[in-house]
């Protein structure tokens, strides 16, 4: 009859002769203790960089797919989006405003109406950009990009009067709270 002891010996030594090497393709190692959503944290727009510099360290003929891919691989991560419709371009160089979350709207008690990006809130009112730089040469493109803080935050769709809005609402409601309990 086999023993405990036996088993164990006959699977370290099982083990020992098949050790399972994980192949290193050379991706940065992500570390386990960081917050990706914590956009306000100067680490994780370094992290964030780093996986995008790795992403466009290589020449491509699609620069479009590679930018794709940094939105899956990378931003999606950290939850962030592109705003494709909101980009510009001066001299092959594309700012593309991030959102976090899908960015904010509607009420708050303390801020009152809000529609921003869901990132200018946390960073004093900086947003995020995705810039990147095209070069063009024998058919391959070759793409650097980072995120980078703006000065101005991202505004998701245009200023509404907020102010008339809000005296609409209150007067309505007073209104309707006189007509219900006159004095």
């Amino acid at each position: 009859m086999k023993q405990y002891s036996d088993f164990k010996t006959n699977l370290r030594e099982h083990h020992a002769q098949s050790s399972i090497a994980i192949p290193d393709h050379g991706l940065p190692k992500a570390d386990l203790d960081i917050n990706l959503f914590a956009i306000e944290n100067h680490n994780v727009l370094d992290r964030l960089n780093a996986a995008i510099g790795y992403i466009t360290s290589r020449a491509t003929l699609s620069p479009e797919a590679l930018v794709n891919e940094i939105v899956v691989r990378v931003l999606h991560k950290a939850g962030l989006d592109v705003v494709r419709s909101r980009s510009t371009t001066v001299d092959n160089v594309v700012h593309i405003p991030l959102e976090q979350f899908g960015g904010r709207m509607g009420m708050t008690p303390e801020e009152g109406w809000v529609n921003d990006d869901g990132i200018s809130h946390k960073t004093g009112g900086r947003g995020l950009d995705l810039v990147l730089t095209y070069n063009e040469g024998a058919g391959m493109h070759a793409v650097s990009a980072s995120v980078v803080l703006t000065d101005i935050p991202s505004v998701v769709a245009e200023d509404v009067e907020e102010e008339n809005l809000e005296e609409d609402i209150m007067f309505e409601v007073l209104e309707s709270l006189e007509n219900e309990y006159p004095l």
